[in-house]
């Protein structure tokens, strides 16, 4: 069991040739779903940039919102399976993380949406990602200039992550770079983009549109948690019980991993546990905080089970599997 799972899983290629196939699948009976009549949350999030865009396509069409969103979801799974290699933070060669991620972003209707949302989380887990090359970095200044910038791009495609950008003062202390030539580099980052922004809204005369934008932020949604059905309560459980699980895990076995890969790890948990409370308490936009809550929880994921021998943790991985199909293809009859 042990060698077939390091040989076929852990280590090679058959799981993300798996999890193509699951994601085709998955897609394709939750597109014949929607088409049926089956109701999607819509995302209200539309913020300037992406009005100005996408105002005169018709996104309303399925397969575009299909299309668009495949290329949204492969960018990321490329995102989180570069950031994992290319920072070392799994310690040997896998591609969990771009299956694991493939796989979870094509597993429910509200992530077949081509919508300001996905396309936010998208730059906001690049920078995440990005922000690990900053590491103990004495001179990071143009590093959080053009993460900043990012982040300024999501916030003018939707207004709902703006709440979120308070997280680069704890990157910062995770990275060992907190100082005030990197505040400053932070706020003139944004300041750049949103004045780029500003100055192109002038030829097209919407510049009182785009000032009226940074007043849009008002739909909190407060204890989403008194909503949950079920299945939400079932699945946030077993969250936390990976995490905790996973948490405690790499504790016990830290040592084997640099002080640096330490710290990316612990900054990714503490990340998923915010994005976790946000969903449930306080977030501004659902889908965003969902994509958010799972693309930062990944890494850790893939970290865990890329590392195992043991039979334990390689039966739990199996009974995940199985719990995600159950979930993935009779998500109509338990939703």
């Amino acid at each position: 069991m042990i060698n077939f799972y390091r040989t076929y899983i852990a280590e090679g290629k058959v799981f993300a040739i798996f999890a193509i196939i699951i994601s085709i699948l998955s897609r394709s009976w939750l597109f014949i779903d929607v088409s049926t009549g089956s109701s999607v949350a819509e995302d209200n999030g539309d913020g300037y940039i992406w009005s100005l865009l996408f105002c005169n396509m018709h996104l309303e069409d399925t397969a575009a919102i299909l299309f668009g969103n495949f290329i949204v979801t492969l960018l990321i799974c490329f995102v989180l399976s570069y950031t994992s290699w290319h920072y070392s933070l799994i310690r040997e060669k896998t591609f969990l993380p771009f299956a694991i991620s493939l796989m979870i972003f094509s597993c429910h209707q509200q992530f077949l949406l081509f919508s300001p949302s996905n396309v936010a989380a998208l730059l906001y887990l690049t920078a995440i990602c990005l922000s690990f090359g900053l590491y103990q970095e004495p001179k990071s200044q143009r590093g959080v200039f053009g993460i900043a910038a990012i982040l300024g791009l999501a916030l003018l495609i939707s207004m709902d992550t703006l709440p979120y950008i308070c997280l680069v003062f704890i990157a910062f202390v995770y990275l060992r770079i907190l100082t005030l030539k990197n505040i400053l580099s932070l706020f003139l980052g944004l300041l750049f983009i949103l004045w780029i922004g500003f100055l192109t809204s002038l030829p097209y005369g919407h510049s009182n549109s785009f000032m009226d934008y940074f007043g849009q932020l008002d739909n909190m949604i407060v204890l989403h948690i008194l909503h949950f059905s079920i299945v939400e309560w079932i699945l946030s459980a077993l969250y936390l019980l990976m995490m905790v699980v996973m948490i405690v895990d790499f504790r016990l076995n830290m040592h084997k991993d640099k002080i640096r890969i330490r710290s990316h790890i612990h900054f990714l948990f503490l990340l998923s546990f915010i994005f976790l409370l946000s969903y449930c308490f306080i977030c501004w936009n659902l889908n965003f905080t969902l994509y958010l809550l799972l693309g930062t929880f990944i890494i850790p994921v893939s970290h865990y089970f890329a590392l195992t021998y043991s039979k334990f943790k390689i039966i739990f991985f199996y009974l995940l599997i199985i719990i995600f199909l159950i979930l993935t293809f009779g998500q109509s009859q338990l939703f």
